[in-house]
Formats: C-alpha cells, structure tokens, sequence
C-alpha cells in the first residue's frame, strides 16, 4: 500500500445527544402496523374523537399526523385526538404531546409543559419516552443537567432493549459520565447496541476489534461490523472497510467501499480514491480521474485535497 494513503481509524467518542422527534417516534411506534376498525372510524365524517378509547384516540392521532390510513395530514386534528388520548393515561400519547410541546407544533414551544408530558410517559415505563428523559437529562435541555437521573432514564430504556440509549450508555461508561469508567460495561452495552441495528454503535464495535482496544484484536470481525453499518448507510464504517482491504492488497475490494463511501459523502473516502489514481494503486493511474476525486473531496471538506489540488495547478 502506499505510504501516502490515509488510513483514518479513530474511534470517536463524542455522545449522540439528541431526542426523538414526533415522526420518528410515530414510525418506531406505527412500524407495519395497521388497525382496519381504527381506519374506518378516522374517515367516518360522523365519528367524534369522545367516542373512542384512548387507544383509537391514539391511533387516529398517528393517522391525522402522518396522513395516511385515508386521513388527510391535519396536526391540529392529530393534536385533538392526541390530548384526548393522553388526558386518559395512554403513555404514547403523552408522549405525542410532549413532542408537539418540544417542537411547537400547532401549540407554542414550552419546555416545562413538554417535560411535564414526557416525566406521565416514562413513569408508564414508555422505553421511547425513558430515552427522550435520559437525554434531556445528559444534555440539560430544558431541566438541569443530571448525568446520575440521565444514567436512571436511560439504562430503564436499554433494558427494554432500545439501541440508542443501549448506545449512549456504553459511551457513559467509557467516559465516566454519572458512572465509574468501566471499558467491560461500555463494550457490553455497546455490543448490545450493535446487535440490536444501532448503525453507530456497529462502526463503533468494529473498530474496537481493529485496534484491539478492549478486545483481541479481530480483523474478520471488524469487518464483519463495519459491513453491517454500511449497508445501513454509515459512510465511515464503508470508508474503514475500503482501508482496511487495501491494507491487506485486496484494491477490487477496496474500490467498490471507497466509491460507496464517497457516494455517501465521506470526504476521505474522496481523498484517497484520489491518491490511488495519482499513484496507480490498485487502478491504473489516471491524473484526470485523480483530479476529479480531490476536486470532490475539496467541496466536501478535505483539506488534505485542496493541497493536492494546488500541486496540480
């Protein structure tokens, strides 16, 4: 491999801090789901949201949100079914409301009354809402910051076996962020992450194997991980596996990662499909091709390219 292709393999530990919003939750909530009964009373012109059970009340609010299931989109219809629905216990619908009061939708932004609605959802043992507390408690976001209650919410959320807070748990761990370090206990919670789709968590895993750090060192499992993200679109995993072929001499296999990668818009996956061009690496040298990919990189952020650029003027 040449000596000036860059193999950048740094396991990043910044947080994912961030909480689901009303169409993400609606979409984990309503995944391939469908009640005919529900349906038929959402386009009933004669139905009247006091004649349902909170569960239809919920439903049809999912329905007027998302627009489908014969609804036209309609958030203040979905709002009205949604109150009703929360007014009567049911912990998504609160949910629900917690979000419209986060996001300002169709109400005016309030944090205290979107908390207020999110604490009635997680004392209900709502994972989604577990989640949303425990990162508003690692952030502080409209409640003070608490590492210890973010720890509480968060790890009630993982057991119920949801990948994001599964993920962020191992990053408090690793970080002794509301907890003692713990590289044992950050690696389990983010195994668990990555085998349950966490996209980030299986980049995050397999470079645990490939730097053999908290773990022996696995090339095949590295792959095997980093594979997995990128076809769930992880334009990071995709460029570490073209790099890691191309470290073993295997350039048909890298190529296809890299131009993946690049697709996806990793800059670096850019930058080195640049270099293998210039140089001849595992494709024939082309100065034109090479100049079109450092060209791509530099509008993606690469500063490595520009200088590259400059060596071509």
């Amino acid at each position: 491999m040449s000596k000036r292709l860059m193999l950048i393999l740094i396991l990043i530990l910044g947080s994912v801090v961030f909480i689901l919003h009303a169409s993400e939750i609606l979409n984990v909530n309503n995944k391939n789901y469908k009640n005919d009964n529900a349906e038929k009373k959402c386009v009933s012109p004669n139905g009247e949201v006091e004649n349902f059970n909170s569960l239809d009340q919920y439903n049809i609010g999912s329905y007027y949100y998302l627009g489908v299931n014969g609804c036209s989109q309609n958030y203040n219809k979905a709002y009205e079914y949604f109150i009703k629905s929360a007014n009567q216990n049911n912990a998504n619908a609160q949910l629900m409301i917690s979000t419209f009061y986060f996001e300002g939708i169709v109400v005016n932004i309030d944090k205290d009354k979107a908390i207020e609605w999110l604490v009635k959802s997680a004392n209900q043992n709502n994972a989604l809402a577990e989640y949303n507390l425990g990162m508003l408690y690692l952030e502080g976001d409209g409640i003070k910051k608490d590492s210890k209650e973010a720890y509480k919410w968060l790890s009630k959320a993982a057991n119920k076996n949801d990948e994001r807070a599964q993920f962020n748990l191992s990053l408090m761990y690793r970080n002794g962020d509301g907890v003692q370090v713990d590289q044992n206990k950050s690696i389990e919670w983010l195994r668990k992450a990555a085998e349950n789709g966490h996209i980030k968590a299986m980049n995050d895993l397999a470079t645990l194997y490939l730097n053999g750090q908290g773990l022996n060192r696995n090339i095949n499992n590295a792959k095997y991980w980093y594979l997995k993200s990128a076809k769930l679109g992880s334009s990071e995993s995709a460029f570490s596996l073209g790099m890691i072929f191309i470290s073993e001499g295997k350039y048909e296999d890298a190529l296809p990662s890299l131009i993946y990668a690049s697709d996806l818009g990793n800059e670096n996956a850019m930058y080195n499909l640049g270099l293998m061009y210039e140089n001849g690496v595992g494709v024939k040298a082309d100065n034109k091709i090479s100049f079109s990919w450092y060209q791509k990189a530099v509008k993606n952020g690469s500063n490595e390219a520009v200088q590259k650029l400059k060596q071509f003027q």
